[in-house]
């Protein structure tokens, strides 16, 4: 026996597998079960229906208005809605004549539909569309939104499926917006969002004010352009701390030095926060539009990371702003050399449950040999700065002797001694050290000399996991590790686990090797990897 025609239009069709995910065609596709009932009753968009006004003519179209906004973003342009037809079709297609002869008894019964195509049809038919009408039919409704959003994302190359961190830039700003509507969104765990201008800000902000973007664990924000508006860059963090973000990291290119006197608000509106790790590396943190949020988040987010970098600040300010801060799960901290060392001790005193400790350098160390009163960090296991800085701290530290880690920062300032006479005089002052970093920051062209050991050189350190490393951000990029510093490894004689960082790609890795291993003291076990991180 036939199956009847009731039977073939109730029919369900399993589920339509794209390269996306997987569409199930029974809940996109609307029918009316009454065919009496008008469909606008059921807040459909008619291509025509007739008019009940009894003022209007016989045999006169009006068309429907739409009863919606496609979206609320702002930073896209808004298309002129096409009025979505009914997908139930009662009789005949509507055959393409004038208006003033089509039969007036054919228009209740006829709306014609695109939604009764196959979807294997509809995805074909727009996949010849460009990208802005793709973003176009994203908008229109849920059908249009699962094939053309897909086809959006991969016209231009954005595949964040099974990522664990996202960069977007200014190319892929409208992917984010497109891809938050998409039942394949998972919100990324790091979330890598380039700016170059104020277009791009308020599409994250967008972004992160959806609800299923909500509670993203971490976004790094980064700035470039003169242009870029301070009071829309403290929206979009006020919108990413408020969303429940647990990581919020901001870098802005523009090195223009602050020209203003940084006034700190007596009285501050935090937004509630559930911010663990705030990082600034900009004096852009505390422009006069956005030091409110900076100061509001700092002192109502139980914040355990801090890192404050290039600010720009002076030693008042430093002061200023040190001494508003009281975090109680503060374990740890970062801050450039600028900050005075009285005001890094009085600021570590009020957080004895800091666990690293990282000073970083900005040539501009204003650090003096007077005493101070010593603190006690007993938590305090990982330290890292300049041989200046370090030697300075330490001289301050009652249980110096807790430090585990350290790593020395050698910039190439202006210093009689040779290099690995610096590291030495930093590590004599930590007893108990089974792990040190010797990073390089200086450019190419330093001397002969300033590689060797000095014959009168008689101090050791007995570390066992040693590393030595060419810093990326150096001021030449291109240059790698230099084979001189092998020699270095006449004073580690303890050292059993050896990793070199070039900070470059080598042609010649085996070389280094081997001019490391020909300085290494002999019948010394010993692991000398190569590490391209």
């Amino acid at each position: 026996m036939l199956p009847s025609k009731r039977s073939l239009t109730n029919a369900r069709p399993p589920p339509y597998q794209t390269q996306f995910g997987e569409i199930n065609l029974t809940t996109k596709r609307k029918r009316d079960d009454d065919f009496s009932e008008d469909p606008s009753s059921k807040r459909r968009l008619l291509a025509h229906s007739l008019s009940d006004d009894p003022s209007t003519p016989q045999n006169t179209l009006v068309v429907s208005q739409p009863k919606r906004k496609l979206e609320d973003d702002s930073t896209e342009t808004l298309p002129s809605k096409r009025p979505r037809p009914s997908s139930t079709c009662t009789g005949p297609s509507l055959p393409h004549i004038p208006t003033a002869h089509v039969p007036t008894s054919y228009l209740p019964k006829i709306v014609s539909s695109i939604y009764v195509l196959p979807y294997e049809c509809l995805e074909q038919i727009l996949a010849y569309l460009a990208p802005d009408a793709l973003r176009t039919c994203s908008k229109v409704s849920v059908l249009f939104r699962d094939i053309a959003g897909p086809l959006f994302l991969a016209g231009l190359g954005f595949k964040p499926a099974g990522r664990y961190w996202l960069p977007v830039n200014e190319k892929h700003v409208e992917c984010l917006l497109v891809w938050r509507r998409l039942n394949t969104f998972i919100p990324p765990s790091n979330l890598f969002f380039h700016a170059s201008n104020d277009a791009h800000l308020h599409a994250l902000d967008i972004y992160m004010r959806t609800p299923r973007a909500a509670n993203s664990p971490a976004v790094f924000l980064s700035c470039d352009g003169k242009s870029i508006s301070t009071s829309l860059i403290a929206i979009v963090m006020k919108s990413a701390a408020v969303s429940g973000c647990r990581h919020i990291s901001f870098r802005s290119f523009n090195t223009d030095p602050i020209n203003h006197r940084v006034t700190f608000p007596k009285t501050v509106d935090p937004p509630p926060s559930r911010l663990q790790a705030f990082w600034a590396d900009t004096h852009l943190a505390f422009a006069p539009n956005i030091i409110c949020l900076t100061i509001g988040v700092l002192r109502s987010s139980p914040l355990r990371d801090l890192s404050l970098l290039n600010t720009g600040l002076r030693p008042f300010m430093w002061n200023k702003l040190l001494s508003l801060l009281t975090l109680p799960h503060l374990t740890s901290l970062e801050l450039d050399c600028g900050c005075p060392l009285k005001t890094i001790l009085e600021f570590l005193g009020r957080h004895p449950s800091l666990a690293r400790l990282d000073l970083s350098p900005c040539g501009k160390t204003t650090y003096s040999s007077h005493r101070y009163p010593s603190i006690n960090l007993p938590s305090l296991n990982f330290l890292a700065g300049t041989p200046r800085c370090i030697s300075a701290l330490a001289r301050h530290l009652q249980n110096a002797d807790v430090v585990r880690s350290l790593e020395v920062i050698l910039t190439g300032a202006p210093s009689a001694s040779p290099l690995i006479s610096q590291v030495l005089r930093t590590t004599q002052h930590f007893k108990n050290l089974s792990h040190l970093k010797i990073t390089l920051q200086f450019p190419e062209g330093a001397s002969q000399e300033t590689y060797e050991i000095p014959d009168n050189e008689k101090r050791v350190c007995r570390v066992t996991d040693l590393e030595i490393a060419r810093d990326m951000d150096s001021p030449d990029s291109d240059v790698s590790l230099d084979s001189r510093c092998g020699i270095w490894l006449q004073v580690f004689p303890m050292a059993r686990n050896i990793t070199l960082i070039p900070g470059s790609l080598l042609d010649n890795e085996h070389r280094l090797r081997e001019d490391f291993i020909r300085h290494a003291p002999p019948r010394q076990p010993m692991f000398l990897t190569v590490s391209r991180l």
